[in-house]
C-alpha cells in the first residue's frame, strides 16, 4: 500500500475509476525502462456497454496492456520536469493525454487497452497525410475474382498489437502522458516519450502501413498510391529462386493473401511474423476447400469434395 492513490476521476468520462478519500492497492511493473506503479481501480464500465466490470479482471486486463507496451518496446518513461526540458529544446513535441478503453471479452477476461487522445487541435488527420487508408470494395472483388479465376489459395492473417510495433516516423517526437492509474514509484504522473505508435495517435496507421510495407516489398510485393492497401507481385526465396505470385489486402490488422503456391503464401507470412506477431484465421485451398472471415464476411465452409 501507498499514501499515494490517483486522483478522483469523474466516471462521465473515463471508464476507469476511483473512489477518493481511500487507500488503493497497486502492482510495482516494468515499463519504458523503468519502474511503474499500476493502481487497482474501484469499478471499471465498458467503453461499448456502459455496463460495469468486474474490477478484479479488469485489473489483471490493465497489467497485461503494461506488459504488451513493454514487450512492443514502445517508449521511455519519463517524469514532468524531463518533458519541459524536451519541450524547451523540440518546441513542436507533440504531448498528448491518453486514457484506459476497457471490453468485455469473457466471463474470464476484461481487455484493457490505453489509447492516446490525439484530437484535432486545427488540422485534420487527412490535411496532415495521417488519414488511414482502407481498400476498396472495388479492389477486395478484383483480388477475389483472380484468386477464383486462377485457383489461388486464400489465407487470412490476423496482426496482434500492429500499432504498438510501428515505429514513430523519423523526426517526430511524441510524448504520452499515461493515465493517473500508471504513474512513477514516486506517485508522480508518468509520461512515455513514444517510439511505437499507439491506439488513437492519428498517425498510428500510417507508421503500421510504412512497416507493413517495408516489409512485404522485402519479399517482392509492391503497392501504388492508388491502392495502397493492396499489393501484389513475384514472390522469391533468399536465394532468388521464384516460389509464385501473391496477392494481399490490408485492412487495418487484417491481411488476406491470395497465392498461386504454398511456398510463396509462407515466404509471405514468415516475413511478416520476424516483425509482428501474426496469427492464421483461416485458409481455403483449390483441393481441400476451407473457410475465413476478412473484413467481417466469411467465406468458404464447403470443401471441394462435398461440392462435387
Amino acid at each position: 500500500m501507498s499514501s499515494y492513490s490517483p486522483k478522483y476521476v469523474s466516471g462521465n468520462v473515463e471508464s476507469i475509476k476511483y473512489e477518493p478519500h481511500k487507500q488503493h492497492e497497486y502492482v510495482k511493473m516494468t515499463l519504458g525502462k523503468s519502474e511503474v506503479l499500476v493502481w487497482k481501480p474501484d469499478s471499471i464500465v465498458d467503453d461499448q456497454t456502459l455496463q460495469y466490470l468486474d474490477p478484479d479482471l479488469g485489473f489483471l486486463g490493465m497489467q497485461e496492456e503494461i506488459h504488451n507496451l513493454e514487450g512492443c518496446k514502445t517508449g521511455t518513461i519519463v517524469g514532468e520536469a524531463h518533458v519541459k526540458d524536451l519541450k524547451r529544446g523540440h518546441p513542436n513535441t507533440r504531448v498528448i493525454q491518453s486514457r484506459w478503453v476497457c471490453a468485455y471479452k469473457g466471463e474470464t477476461r476484461v481487455r484493457c487497452r490505453i489509447v492516446a487522445k490525439d484530437f484535432n487541435r486545427g488540422s485534420s488527420a487527412k490535411s496532415l497525410g495521417f488519414s488511414p487508408p482502407a481498400p476498396s470494395i472495388q479492389s477486395v472483388h478484383l483480388v477475389l475474382a483472380i484468386a477464383c479465376k486462377r485457383g489461388y489459395r486464400l489465407r487470412s492473417l490476423d496482426i496482434s498489437h500492429a500499432f504498438m510495433h510501428s515505429p514513430i516516423r523519423g523526426g517526430t517526437r511524441i510524448v504520452l502522458k499515461l493515465p493517473l492509474s500508471v504513474s512513477l514509484v514516486s506517485g508522480e504522473p508518468g509520461f512515455m516519450i513514444l517510439d511505437k505508435a499507439l491506439n488513437g495517435l492519428r498517425d498510428a496507421s500510417l507508421c503500421w502501413l510504412e512497416l507493413l510495407s517495408d516489409t512485404v516489398e522485402s519479399v517482392g510485393l509492391w503497392n501504388d498510391s492508388l491502392e495502397p492497401c493492396v499489393y501484389g507481385g513475384a514472390i522469391h526465396d533468399e536465394d532468388g529462386v521464384f516460389l509464385g505470385h501473391t496477392l494481399a489486402i490490408l485492412y487495418v490488422d487484417d491481411i488476406l493473401l491470395a497465392s498461386s503456391t504454398e511456398e510463396a503464401e509462407d515466404r509471405v507470412a514468415k516475413a511478416l511474423n520476424k516483425v509482428v506477431p501474426t496469427k492464421t484465421t483461416g485458409l481455403i485451398t483449390p483441393s481441400d476447400g476451407g473457410s475465413l472471415t476478412f473484413i467481417g464476411h466469411r467465406k468458404g465452409d464447403h470443401s471441394r469434395k462435398r461440392r462435387e
